[in-house]
């Protein structure tokens, strides 16, 4: 989940960097292929002389799944994908279901601690010098559960928490909670999985989305909810894109050898909203469900064209919007940032569905095929909450990378040996 609105000119990028080289560590010689066939002489003694290796046609492989990023992520081990609110998020009477559903094949509605236990775990080949690792998240821990203060409650100081007489079904992640989160994602990625090069970032102001003016309905049942919502999103943002900050500066004072490239989304999601080039309030499934937009589609896909418009759904930008920002800033600060002898060869992902490739039933179905195909869960994400192309699919075809593909969870419940991960692979002498 997440959401956005506008108020600056310029796309403010922070390049934060160490003092020392970040392109250090070990850079893979030939690739397993290679390996393979110099092991199977060495073991065979003398073994008739091979033909001449062209190393032109020598490919160098690496694990291709390593988008962990999973839908209504938190940045601890939470996820929102089975809150309701009291009926207010989504319908809580399925929710139970769709969670034994899930527990009982094994399955993990994931926040960002589950995410970076799987990336220790499986992502064994990482390369310092090529791997560039996006760490994204925070927006649900703001999404819910939702402030319902009036304007006389002040919200707390970065860092305090909430007065202990706050109903605590209203009482939200703090910002500094959620920052804290990140440094430790940051931490992890650095001392297990030796990440070098990170591409981070502050939040949009969940209240630039259309969520926050729907929420009105809510106040006639709980006065002052959307007002709530609201103040807080100003003071959540502000909090939490100071604190991002802090946790960048504060790594790199230590980590000299690394590498982070820090995105002002605030910024250029404000930038963008209030250019008039984009339908801002209203999305377009709403603009096609009323009939009020003369919009192709669907194609092949299943994908309707929403490119006059910011947003897809109520909380995700559409593909048109995403890929403004890609062309505009990301690409931008990669390429001012990066030395221009480093060739990064995958995009590492932890986040939500901001940067989630895959959707829930795409991790179901891999999971246990016979299950899913009976299975009505829980509304799709990721892919599927966009009307084309994700982020991360945006920026992978932009660096000329081949195109990740998300983790999926092997049920706990399948007999048979998981599959292999998917390999991406590209001649090493290009």
């Amino acid at each position: 989940m997440l959401l956005l609105r506008s108020c600056l000119w310029a796309t403010l990028l922070y390049v934060a960097k160490g003092t020392s080289s970040p392109w250090q560590g070990g850079l893979r010689q030939g690739s397993s292929a290679k390996d393979a066939a110099d092991q199977q002489r060495d073991l065979a003694g003398e073994v008739p002389t091979p033909p001449p290796f062209d190393e032109e046609d020598e490919e160098e492989c690496w694990d291709a799944e390593v988008n962990y990023a999973f839908f209504g992520a938190m940045t601890d081990s939470r996820n929102r994908v089975f809150e309701c609110l009291g009926g207010i998020i989504q319908p809580c009477e399925p929710i139970p279901i769709w969670q034994a559903d899930l527990e009982s094949v094994g399955l993990e509605a994931a926040g960002v601690a589950q995410q970076l236990e799987w990336a220790a775990e499986y992502l064994t080949d990482v390369d310092p010098a090529k791997d560039l690792f996006m760490l994204w998240a925070g927006g649900n821990d703001y999404l819910g559960p939702y402030p319902g203060w009036t304007p006389g409650n002040d919200p707390p100081e970065y860092g305090e928490p909430f007065p202990p007489d706050f109903p605590p079904e209203f009482a939200p992640v703090t910002a500094a909670y959620t920052t804290q989160n990140m440094a430790t994602a940051l931490d992890r990625a650095y001392y297990d999985m030796d990440a070098r090069i990170f591409l981070m970032g502050n939040f949009l102001n969940p209240c630039w989305t259309v969520v926050c003016t729907k929420f009105e309905a809510v106040d006639a049942f709980i006065p002052g909810f959307s007002t709530g919502l609201k103040l807080y999103a100003d003071v959540w943002t502000d909090q939490f894109n100071r604190g991002m900050q802090t946790v960048v500066d504060d790594f790199l004072a230590i980590h000299t050898d690394a590498t982070i490239m820090f995105m002002d989304f605030y910024s250029k999601f404000d930038e963008l909203l209030q250019s008039g080039d984009f339908i801002a309030n209203l999305t377009c499934k709403d603009a096609i469900a009323l009939g009020v937009a003369d919009i192709d589609g669907p194609d092949m896909n299943g994908h309707y064209n929403c490119s006059d418009f910011a947003w897809t759904n109520d909380f995700h930008p559409t593909s048109t919007f995403w890929g403004r920002i890609v062309d505009e800033s990301l690409i931008p600060i990669i390429d001012e940032t990066l030395e221009p002898e480093t060739d990064i060869r995958r995009i590492v992902v932890i986040g939500d569905s901001f940067t989630d490739k895959g959707t829930f039933q795409d991790t179901a179905r891999r999971a246990n095929e016979t299950w899913a195909a009976t299975w009505n869960g829980p509304p799709a994400n990721g892919e599927a909450a966009f009307d084309g192309y994700s982020l991360i699919d945006l920026m992978e075809q932009a660096m000329g990378l081949e195109p990740s593909v998300p983790f999926i969870q092997r049920s706990t419940l399948d007999d048979a040996v998981p599959p292999p991960p998917k390999q991406a692979c590209r001649p090493k002498y290009d």
